[in-house]
């Protein structure tokens, strides 16, 4: 894997833990209503996961294990695509309980 994806795969897995776990809220902020893009902070989750399974998956290419590398790339374009709705908006389902609160969902 290449050492750059590994270290910034692990930064945004952190801080998007973080968010989710509630010790990071810095990034939250007051959107008027019917506005999208207050998520980000959560999407870092799916981005670092993204980040990994695709490291993963070429590590299991180069092994010759083609059925484990195709599952770990399917997961990695999943959690890409989480991250890019993300951006944008994001359903209520992968939110968690004390964004509910603050946001009034």
């Amino acid at each position: 894997m290449n050492w750059i994806l590994f270290g910034v795969s692990i930064l945004a897995l952190l801080l998007g833990i973080l968010a989710y776990t509630q010790r990071w809220r810095g990034w939250v902020r007051p959107v008027p209503p019917g506005h999208y893009g207050y998520s980000v902070g959560f999407g870092l989750l799916f981005f670092g996961l993204a980040g990994l399974a695709l490291g993963t998956a070429r590590a299991l290419l180069d092994a010759g294990w083609r059925e484990a590398a195709f599952v770990a790339g399917a997961l990695s374009v999943i959690a890409l695509g989480i991250f890019v709705v993300s951006l944008f908006w994001m359903p209520r389902v992968l939110l968690p309980r004390w964004f509910h609160t603050v946001k009034g969902l």
